[in-house]
């Protein structure tokens, strides 16, 4: 008889999934201009790619440039979420 696992452990198992094949935004969503460029992806590896591949000086500053990039979203998603949170302002007593 087959065992049942819990619903919880199965959403577990399918965010996990989802989280190691997956990054949901890009199934509904456009890409975003500037992000990655078709030109830029080596992706597909030869059989005569057998080097251990080197990071250029351009390689290095997108590198860098994606991490300025990610950290100032990362602020920006910090003050979308103080000001969500933020405590109402007290009432003028009457």
């Amino acid at each position: 008889m087959q065992q049942l696992v819990p619903l919880q452990h199965q959403w577990y198992n399918l965010s996990i999934w989802l989280n190691n094949n997956m990054i949901l935004n890009e199934l509904y969503d456009l890409p975003v201009p500037g992000y990655q460029s078709d030109s830029a992806d080596h992706t597909t590896m030869k059989l005569s790619d057998m080097r251990k591949t080197r990071l250029t000086l351009a390689d290095l500053n997108r590198l860098r440039m994606a991490n300025d990039v990610r950290k100032v979203e990362h602020e920006n998603k910090l003050e979308q979420i103080t000001k969500q949170y933020k405590l109402p302002a007290a009432a003028p007593a009457v």
